[in-house]
């Protein structure tokens, strides 16, 4: 039986109001759990008819009290990057048709409806939440910057089912501290972090983030507050693991997800921390969770098994294939959208292949126990000699080099007749030998997997959630395709 979100997050705020929910450690601010119930019937109050919200805020703390008193007041919540300019917040809200933009003072006038200041200012200690979560749930953006809007509409019961498996799988308790250090606007902190954490009656800290200025005061805070778990992106654990982040010693676990993580980067982390990382695999349109690694049971390669849905790997004709095989990755269950994007006007509807069916657009395989390993994407494939070649395989083959510091391959023509594999390469050396760097790739793959260009770069540019700017790194560098 599913249950929605708003159901699951009331239980705790009616048990015991006074408790302590969220802890913003950069200025002391603190919010009980009868104080989101109090934020809660204040969006009550801007708009009764319960519209979608646009959440526009830079403060963390107001990002996840918003965003949880949203979901309490049946609220549509649609975080949106607090960097974002004023002209596409418009465009999305005007996209989403909310009704309400919270956002910050300074925004340009027009930009904001209420600041989230206002909706967390003087805020009673104690306050039942609302009896009913209505048809709330977020509304998360993919894309929709520059080009056409992507929104991915999750209902309550989406959430409510990711967060239960959460709930269950990580094994979060009453006395549970956990730890937001990614964006607020991407469902990954969210679903894994923020929700399941305070459904289970526990706290959260909403720490400064994990930006090269946030570094000491998101350690000291982890201390301070006793963490237990936390989720990152690879990139934040190669950076804890190049300077030495000082961790405290209660975390229990640490979740990945969002990008590959490294085999070489979850074995230095275990040996250097005592703890281990737990690589899972999701997307906004599975809600958060869709494959997740179990504690102590974690297989080399792998995002670990279903999270309580259907996991799949097809062949080019939609055929269901075997243990081993590579295909697209198809996922169907209570919290993967099966109807569409919002407002798409069926632009994307062969990612919908009916029977409540999500074609990913990754690539990857299943072994005979379910462990899935994932292992590109469609889109960021070639063809030499009939034979496939995924360049994630490639990345992940460089990134193993040990003169290799970070790395992205990308598709670009090479050529009238087939198209060519270009690796942007960080390296750790002042020189590095090439034809060692395509040597040790066509070794490891084959000769099909083979690199034709290396360019070195400083740095790797990635997005929030840490995936690789593959288009940012061909327009630098490459020019247009």
């Amino acid at each position: 039986m599913t249950v929605d979100v708003g159901t699951i997050l009331r239980g705790p705020l009616r048990a015991d109001p006074a408790c302590p929910a969220l802890f913003a450690p950069a200025d002391g601010r603190q919010l009980s759990r009868g104080q989101l119930a109090a934020v809660a019937a204040r969006l009550l109050d801007l708009d009764p008819r319960r519209g979608p919200l646009v959440l526009y805020t830079a403060d963390r703390l107001a990002q996840a009290a918003v965003l949880v008193a949203g979901l309490l007041a049946g609220r549509v919540v649609c975080p949106l990057d607090p960097d974002a300019r004023v002209g596409v917040v418009e465009r999305l809200r005007a996209h989403a048709r909310a009704s309400t933009v919270v956002g910050d003072d300074g925004r340009p006038s027009g930009a904001v409806d209420v600041t989230a200041a206002a909706l967390l200012e003087g805020l009673p200690a104690r306050r039942s939440p609302p009896a009913s979560g209505g048809e709330g749930g977020l509304l998360v953006y993919t894309s929709g910057t520059t080009g056409a809007p992507k929104g991915v509409r999750l209902n309550p019961c989406h959430l409510g089912a990711n967060v239960a498996y959460a709930v269950a799988h990580f094994g979060y308790q009453r006395d549970w501290v956990s730890a937001s250090v990614l964006p607020l606007f991407h469902t990954f902190t969210v679903v894994s972090d923020l929700l399941p954490v305070l459904a289970a009656g526990g706290q959260v800290v909403i720490t400064p983030g994990f930006g090269p200025a946030q570094v000491a005061a998101t350690a000291r805070a982890l201390a301070a507050h006793e963490v237990r778990s936390y989720s990152a992106v690879p990139v934040i654990f190669d950076l804890m693991l190049a300077t030495r982040f000082p961790m405290t010693p209660t975390v229990r676990f640490a979740v990945a997800g969002a990008a590959p993580l490294g085999e070489h980067t979850r074995l230095r982390y275990a040996e250097r921390y005592g703890h281990e990382i737990l690589p899972c695999y999701g997307l906004s349109e599975s809600t958060c969770f869709a494959a997740a690694s179990s504690r102590g049971a974690v297989r080399a390669g792998t995002v670990g098994q279903a999270a309580g849905i259907e996991v799949e790997v097809r062949g080019e004709r939609g055929e269901p294939l075997g243990p081993g095989m590579n295909g697209e990755v198809a996922l169907r269950g209570a919290s993967v959208i099966g109807g569409g994007y919002h407002e798409d006007g069926g632009r994307h509807a062969s990612s919908f292949p009916g029977d409540g069916w999500f074609l990913t657009g990754d690539i990857g395989r299943l072994d005979r126990d379910g462990y899935l390993s994932v292992t590109g994407r469609k889109k960021n494939m070639l063809i030499r000699g009939g034979e496939k070649v995924y360049l994630e395989d490639v990345d992940r083959c460089l990134a193993a080099h040990p003169d290799v510091t970070d790395c992205c391959t990308v598709r670009f023509g090479g050529g009238p007749h087939e198209e060519g594999a270009v690796a942007f390469v960080v390296p750790r050396l002042a020189r590095v030998d090439t034809v060692a760097l395509g040597q040790h790739v066509t070794a490891e793959l084959g000769l099909a997997s083979r690199v034709d260009r290396f360019v070195f770069v400083e740095a790797i540019p990635r997005s929030a959630s840490g995936k690789a700017l593959r288009e940012v790194l061909v327009a630098a560098h490459l020019g247009n395709p």
